[in-house]
């Protein structure tokens, strides 16, 4: 990581630029099925700026960036599936399994896990934040607002425990997000009347996104075989005969206030304190449940 200051005017404009760039093993975890190594990469980037052209006006304004990136596995202990002979309602044989038949007994120490597929995961977002501050006829007005925006896009195994051997099946998720605030204020520098103090204002934000959310597939008769027989537990399933729910969600919501306070001073031991806030909210949110064939 480093970062460097730079005063471009002196006591007029200066700019800050810092920047990170860390890479780990993500805990170092290994899969006994997949020949992959774990590791997570981080970059940051972040720009701020501030000028103060007079005595009475000031406006900062900072960037942000950041994306995270990974590939890990989930540790397991213990012995393994114990074996045995399992019924499946949807076959006319039960499974018959050997002891371990999904992995061999592992320790702490071993730091491994026995899925075939891992977590893989995105992480990726943009800040801008600015403020302005101006005093005037004894009176300060401030604007501060941001943006945001945000994604995620995340993967993970379904078959953790590796039942399905030889076979597993992602189970992904997204996220993609925006974000808006703006508020505006006018409060009093000096009393006025030498007795009182006043802050009015008014504020607005605004939040859009979509997400869409895998459930996993649901195995129907067919999906490990032929149901005149046993259920294959070392094959890869027939995805014919699988299907999953995808759930999509929308949102768009958004809120609009309006707010102030003023204070009264009645000598040195009393003060007066009355405000209110008014706030109209409006929110837009849907969710689409999607059944599809496939595993």
């Amino acid at each position: 990581q480093a970062a460097i200051n730079i005063p471009l005017i002196a006591d007029v404009l200066a700019v800050r630029v810092a920047g990170l760039i860390d890479e780990t093993d993500a805990g170092g975890i290994k899969s006994l099925q997949n020949g992959r190594s774990p590791w997570q990469r981080t970059k940051a980037f972040r720009a701020s700026g501030r000028l103060d052209p007079t005595d009475n006006l000031t406006a900062t304004v900072m960037y942000q960036y950041l994306k995270s990136t990974s590939q890990s596995f989930d540790q397991v202990i213990g012995e393994g599936s114990p074996g045995g002979v399992f019924r499946n309602s949807g076959y006319a044989l039960p499974a018959v399994l050997p002891a371990g038949y999904n992995g061999p007994n592992l320790n702490a120490s071993d730091r491994l896990g026995v899925t075939e597929g891992g977590f893989s995961s995105l992480d990726e977002g943009h800040i801008v934040t600015a403020q302005v501050d101006w005093s005037i006829l004894n009176q300060n007005i401030s604007y501060v607002g941001s943006y945001a925006t945000q994604k995620t896009d995340n993967t993970r195994p379904g078959d953790r425990g590796n039942l399905i051997v030889g076979y597993d099946y992602k189970v992904p998720s997204y996220t993609d997000s925006t974000y808006w605030t703006h508020e505006l204020r006018v409060r009093s520098d000096e009393r006025i009347a030498g007795m009182f103090d006043y802050v009015v204002g008014a504020f607005y934000s605004s939040e859009k996104g979509t997400n869409i959310s895998d459930r996993g597939p649901s195995f129907g008769r067919g999906a490990f075989g032929d149901p005149r027989g046993a259920p294959n537990a070392f094959a890869p399933a027939v995805e014919r005969y699988s299907s999953r729910t995808i759930i999509e969600g929308a949102r768009d919501n958004t809120e609009t206030s309006f707010f102030g306070n003023i204070t009264a001073y009645l000598g040195q031991r009393t003060e007066l304190s009355a405000g209110g806030r008014y706030i109209i909210l409006k929110k837009d949110n849907s969710s689409q449940f999607v059944h599809a064939p496939g595993g």
